[in-house]
């Protein structure tokens, strides 16, 4: 495989995809040599477990667009390029005793989608315009059961990881135009980095599952009070049955909006499969922004 991949490089060409399928993954060993190429454009990446070093790839000065899909990064502690645009991360599985860190200041749009361990440090991304961020509820490393926020207290839990107290996701995001954030019940890493909550500057459309709702509303208030222009809110709940969702439009007078959240928002929107004691709850919340619904 090393010597197919050196080959195509040999041959400059543009877009690169390599996959690996089958029940067991591609170990890449640490001898094997990050990627170099001057004139690879797009690299698409299935079925690794990568080494130490390969993902820096400073030694591809125009790669712009990055896809990796159900690959392993429990041995990778960073993931570095400068000129980096598009980079979507599906099914990716972390180390359960460090955090990877993505260093790509150039990124316009990111895809993160966490399996398994510990969800990485995103460095911060002031060019970034669209974000989604889905951290699965199967990310048991990223959890405690004495806290919901990280901060026990006890040096041995196995959950919370002694002096961790920097931002993880939101610092990193917080200059998208488009925020899409999804996460499990626990919504630990979330939680625990809206201690530091970021000001989200120029955030303009924010969608949120239910889990940023239920079972307490504080996650959705933080997150709307930290974002001073947002126009367009999103709340997807509880779906039951596909084809058989109540959407419902909220109806909005920017006068009586309270100056806790933004006065530019016009438009908020509610999904869920049935209107039960949770959906009712968060409406409820939103009544008391007078964000008044109908069905």
């Amino acid at each position: 495989m090393r010597l197919w991949v050196r080959y195509a490089l040999q041959c400059k060409v543009q877009e690169l995809r390599l996959s690996i399928h089958g029940k067991s993954p591609a170990f890449l060993r640490p001898e094997d040599p990050p990627l170099a190429s001057r004139h690879l454009t797009r690299l698409s990446l299935h079925g690794l477990v990568f080494s130490d070093d390969f993902l820096d790839l400073s030694r591809c000065p125009v790669l712009q667009y990055l896809h990796i899909a159900d690959c392993s990064f429990r041995c990778a502690e960073r993931i570095s390029l400068q000129s980096l645009k598009y980079l979507n991360i599906t099914r990716g599985m972390f180390n359960r005793s460090f955090r990877t860190r993505i260093h790509t200041p150039n990124l316009a749009s990111l895809l993160l989608h966490v399996t398994y361990g510990r969800a990485p440090v995103l460095e911060r991304m002031p060019l970034l315009v669209r974000a989604l961020l889905v951290i699965s509820g199967d990310c048991n490393c990223d959890c405690c059961s004495r806290s919901i926020n990280g901060d026990c207290g006890d040096e041995s839990c196995n959950g919370c990881i002694r002096n961790d107290t920097s931002s993880v996701l939101l610092h990193g995001i917080s200059q998208a135009r488009t925020l899409v954030l999804a996460a499990g019940a626990e919504m630990f890493i979330f939680r625990r980095d809206l201690k530091w909550c970021p000001t989200f500057s120029r955030l303009k459309t924010l969608s949120l599952n239910e889990n940023w709702c239920v079972p307490d509303v504080h996650p959705l208030a933080c997150t709307l009070q930290h974002s001073p222009v947002l126009e367009k809110l999103s709340l997807s709940l509880f779906y039951k049955l596909q084809g058989f969702n109540v959407t419902m439009k909220g109806r909005i007078d920017p006068e009586e909006l309270p100056p806790t959240i933004s006065a530019q928002i016009n438009r908020v929107e509610v999904t869920c499969g049935v209107v039960d004691e949770r959906a009712t709850k968060v409406l409820k919340f939103l009544s008391k922004l007078n964000i008044s619904f109908s069905f």
